[in-house]
């Protein structure tokens, strides 16, 4: 049992990850702090400067490209409050152009006051002479000369270009030109979001020289998704609703996924994107005429089809074909005219674990080395047909270059069928035939929920589970499958989904250099499923808006250093009581690793995310009680500060975000027994100003079938 050297290691993490510097006191004015620059955010919030800070490269797996080029000129761009540039935008826009465009107004207004003059490029052409301010596709941009590798940008990448007088701002989509205004605004303004409602920026900008800009930004991940229910665009005011938008995390993890319809030639017919297996072969269609189509632990509540049709070579053409026309359908009726972005499909599993048991499904696994080969040669058959039926010339109007068909490696899929070679320094993986390497039109989908414990270390993680010799974990198993295909998309899990209003440290395992990692494997995405509560929220709390600010921005670029970035999400986010909200961060860390080493052999498992935490033996009344002190802490320095009454509004319900765990714990466990009445009702009404100001009326205690949040406190109210 490597019990000691687990905690030792997180309570290394808690010691040194960052030390915050002092904070002279500050006002509406710019001020200095150990020489770095405080600035204003929207609601007159004195926040942090944004420096660009990497990591050493020598301590990198991977480098990728963000070249942040430019050079000050001798012209002027803004002289004393004013401007001569207009914004271009095409005659023609698309909505993330439309908000493009909205968001350079915005912000450039509040970093210079200036309410920049916006055109559509109707009948204009490049002009060396002009002042002009080129967002996206433009006449501008296809006049000027300028080459641009859209491609390499892939579609969320950015571009900033100077000639002559005109910057040219794009993407290698409309998402890419949006993004691309956020990083022109950093570069400017050191803009920086860190929440739905903080964000920092210049302000009084009232004289600028133009810059020459050559840069480059592309994200280390090509698909980063996240699930937390406040980032999803459109509820709240204008900075709340954009606040996935201004994350690059606005699209979800099925933004490039087609779906398949139930019934054949039937669009109006239930779909789906995901497990959905028993979309593309209903059991309750098939299972009469076909039984061999489906496991042998098939159920009508969970069904699994059977990838070999139990050695039934007639059936198992039939079952083929069928898979082939859904895709064949899909991707005539979605056509690349009419739905440019969905360039995949899903053939996914349903969620049990029914894997097909016959003696043909073993006879696979002990021929190739995993039950996964079964669904690996079955895909790649099917992928072989569409790829031979997008090609024909009659066609030609279905046809996507880059079109994949992915599969969950989930569950009892999650094993590759691969050879190991461990007599070096470093693991060989080769694949145990040819026969199992992914089609090039094929990809894994990586859910990797049972080869790690997500509170621990990705690197030197105590559980290891399963694969070809029965101690692979989740780095081990992302490394396998990279023998068989270089499209991997992954999905992670960094929640306890049985208990919502809990805390789960899962900062340990989820840092810069497992970011880094990741990244060097290519993937295609890299999804983090969290709390997908139903109402947007104004911030998340138990600290998961952290998590949405490190994973949006370690997984665009895996080099930037941990340290800076939580050195000033924390000052942005707390105000004054940020070193009092460190030192909350790291008792309520010592606090969890605490639980985690008293009750190791049952709280560090393969399934910790759905681990019952709410229980009185876990959590004492003594430590509750200590947590709510640090918070109350907090509180008061912000409280007794010369802050503005909107600054100290922000900042106490930031603060209560985090709060939400102990406050939540000590009524629900112990309100009815160890405490007055009295008590009982001040945290409930505590609790449910929360819930309101923080607008997570909709937040559930759980992923599926839990109760409101309101419930708790409503009971005493």
């Amino acid at each position: 049992m490597k019990k000691h050297s687990v905690f030792k290691k997180c309570s290394a993490f808690l010691a040194a990850i960052f030390v915050l510097s002092s904070c002279n006191n500050g006002s509406v004015t710019t001020t200095s702090d150990d020489g770095r620059h405080f600035y204003i955010d929207e609601h007159g919030i004195v926040t942090t400067g944004y420096e660009d800070v990497h990591v050493d490269p020598e301590d990198t797996y991977f480098q990728g490209k963000h070249e942040f080029k430019y050079s000050k000129s001798g012209k002027a761009f803004v002289r004393d409050g004013k401007t001569t540039y207009k914004l271009v935008v095409p005659e023609v826009v698309s909505a993330q152009i439309s908000l493009a465009k909205e968001e350079f107004v915005h912000f450039f207004k509040e970093a210079t006051g200036i309410e920049i003059q916006t055109i559509t490029d109707k009948n204009l052409s490049f002009n060396s002479s002009d002042t002009y301010i080129s967002l996206g596709q433009t006449n501008l941009l296809k006049t000027s000369g300028l080459e641009i590798d859209f491609n390499e940008l892939t579609d969320d990448g950015c571009r900033i270009i100077t000639k002559n007088n005109t910057i040219f701002i794009v993407g290698g989509s409309d998402y890419g030109t949006l993004n691309s205004v956020y990083d022109f605004m950093h570069i400017y303004f050191r803009y920086e979001q860190y929440s739905p409602d903080v964000y920092e920026i210049d302000r009084n900008v009232k004289n600028l020289v133009l810059y020459y800009f050559d840069v480059t930004d592309i994200p280390d991940v090509r698909h980063r998704a996240q699930n937390y229910g406040f980032l999803v665009p459109g509820s709240g005011n204008y900075d709340q609703s954009n606040y996935g938008y201004r994350m690059r995390n606005s699209k979800g993890r099925g933004f490039y996924f087609m779906p398949v319809y139930r019934d054949l030639d039937d669009y109006s017919s239930p779909s789906k994107v995901s497990t959905n297996t028993n979309t593309y072969v209903p059991f309750e269609v098939y299972s009469g005429s076909h039984p061999a189509w489906f496991s042998d632990l098939s159920t009508t509540k969970d069904p699994q089809l059977c990838y070999t049709a139990h050695g039934n070579a007639e059936e198992y053409e039939a079952l083929v074909d069928l898979v082939f026309k859904k895709i064949k359908n899909s991707m005539v009726h979605f056509t690349p005219a009419t739905h440019p972005h969905m360039n995949v499909m899903t053939f996914t599993m349903e969620d049990n674990h029914n894997v097909c048991n016959c003696e043909h499904c073993r006879e696979y696994e002990k021929k190739y080395g995993a039950i996964s080969s079964t669904l690996i040669t079955f895909v790649n058959e099917v992928a072989r047909r569409v790829d031979a039926w997008q090609k024909k010339e009659e066609n030609k109007a279905y046809y996507r270059e880059n079109f994949q068909i992915i599969y969950f490696a989930y569950n009892q899929f999650v094993d590759a069928p691969i050879n190991i070679d461990e007599s070096g320094e470093k693991a060989i993986y080769t694949p145990t035939d040819e026969k199992v390497v992914l089609e090039k039109n094929t990809g894994v989908y990586l859910a990797i929920i049972d080869r790690g414990d997500f509170q621990c270390d990705f690197f030197n993680n105590p559980i290891h589970n399963g694969g070809v010799n029965q101690n692979m974990g989740i780095k081990e198993t992302i490394d396998s499958w990279g023998c068989l295909t270089d499209s991997t998309y992954l999905w992670l899990y960094q929640t306890n989904f049985s208990n919502y209003p809990y805390f789960f440290d899962s900062f340990s395992f989820y840092n810069q250099p497992m970011y880094n990692y990741i990244s060097s494997k290519g993937l295609k995405m890299f999804f983090a499923q969290g709390q997908d509560t139903s109402a947007s929220g104004s911030t998340g709390t138990n600290f998961n808006n952290l998590k949405v600010y490190l994973n949006s921005k370690l997984s665009w670029d895996s080099t930037l250093d941990q340290t800076t970035l939580m050195n000033r999400y924390f000052k942005a986010m707390y105000g004054k009581a940020y070193q009092e909200m460190w030192n909350y961060f790291g008792l309520l860390r010592a606090y969890t690793a605490k639980i985690l080493e008293e009750h190791y052999d049952t709280l560090i498992n393969n399934r910790s995310i759905y681990n019952q935490i709410n229980k009185r033996e876990f959590n004492s009344l003594a430590g509750l009680n200590s947590l709510i002190a640090q918070i109350d802490k907090a509180q008061e320095v912000n409280s007794a500060s010369s802050l503005s009454e909107e600054e100290k509004r922000i900042y106490k319900y930031n603060i209560e975000a985090e709060a939400f765990f102990p406050l939540y714990a000590k009524l629900s466990l112990y309100g009815a027994i160890d405490l007055t009445y009295q008590d009982c009702v001040e945290l409930a009404s505590r609790l449910k100003d929360d819930i309101v100001a923080l607008r997570l009326e909709g937040m559930m205690t759980r992923e599926a079938g839990g109760a409101s949040v309101l419930e708790l406190p409503n009971s005493y109210l």
